[in-house]
């Protein structure tokens, strides 16, 4: 068997079939399987086939009837959200279920009804997805809620999920979450202004960034690992940030110029930051940080 590029498993059913893998795969190099899916092949090592497909059957029944609210022994309500599930579901996945259940187990009615706070109904509709399908659709949009739930309702597989998700971020999609989710330095922020950095020289010519705020255009500008080819980069993305709005901007100049290393440009670099604007000149602290790094 082989998996394909959505991590689906396929037979292989003779030789012409790994006759047709080969060609594929010569002389690619093997992208390491997401963590969830090597824990999963493991797992299913050890287990007889027929064993596969009797949870495999199980699981499907167990879906059947979550989608048509057949034995659903508990409710949950997020706000005026109400939704069907059966608590063995939940308990499997969410240490937060699990505790709850175990804990008050003779105590329950059926169906039980729970109310959650702090939870988007959006992001509790991808956790019933995903625990009656396996499927999850991570997107910029919705991944702060997610991370959320995942945290407050204890599911690791969701936070794996979204780690996953952020180790391979795009340059769009870590634009949309920097301006989405405004607070700063948690890991979902951090991620995507990792992901800036390294696609430092598409990013200064996106027209967004004139949309950024001051305090997370200076997170980006001021790391250490930013994969740029001259500091002239660095100085000519804050200048054009500047220029969206001078008047309203200028009092910012001085914290964004801090955030150039001019110490690390060629004299001749430092000659076209004065040319490049005029911003410097009108500065005495600019200009005084001009002066040292020619010396």
């Amino acid at each position: 068997m082989f998996t394909d590029e959505d991590n689906f498993i396929h037979p292989v059913r003779n030789t012409r079939d790994i006759n047709n893998l080969i060609p594929v795969a010569k002389g690619e190099p093997v992208s390491p399987f997401p963590q969830e899916v090597e824990d999963s092949l493991k797992r299913i090592q050890k287990i007889p086939m027929y064993q596969v497909t009797h949870f495999a059957h199980l699981g499907d029944y167990m879906r059947h009837l979550q989608a048509n609210e057949r034995i659903c022994d508990v409710l949950v309500f997020i706000g005026t959200n109400k939704y069907s599930a059966h608590r063995i579901s939940l308990a499997c996945f969410s240490d937060f279920f699990a505790d709850m259940f175990y804990t008050r187990g003779e105590k329950q009615r059926v169906p039980l009804t729970i109310r959650l706070k702090g939870i988007k109904p959006r992001a509790f509709e991808l956790l019933l997805n995903f625990i009656y399908t396996g499927m999850l659709n991570v997107t910029p949009e919705v991944i702060g809620d997610l991370m959320t739930m995942a945290k407050n309702l204890g599911i690791s597989m969701i936070k794996n999920r979204i780690i996953e998700f952020l180790e391979c971020l795009p340059l769009a999609q870590a634009l949309s979450i920097i301006i989405k989710h405004k607070v700063l330095f948690g890991m979902l922020y951090e991620r995507a202004v990792k992901a800036v950095c390294d696609n430092f020289i598409t990013f200064r010519h996106e027209e967004v960034v004139q949309e950024l705020d001051i305090e997370t255009l200076i997170v980006i500008l001021s790391s250490d690992n930013l994969k740029i080819d001259t500091e002239l980069e660095v100085f000519r993305t804050a200048v054009r940030w500047m220029a969206h709005d001078t008047e309203e901007r200028r009092k910012d100049l001085m914290r964004l110029m801090q955030c150039v290393r001019f110490g690390n440009m060629t004299q001749l670099e430092l000659a076209q930051c004065n040319e490049f604007t005029d911003l410097l000149k009108d500065s005495k602290m600019c200009k005084q940080i001009l002066l040292e790094a020619n010396w």
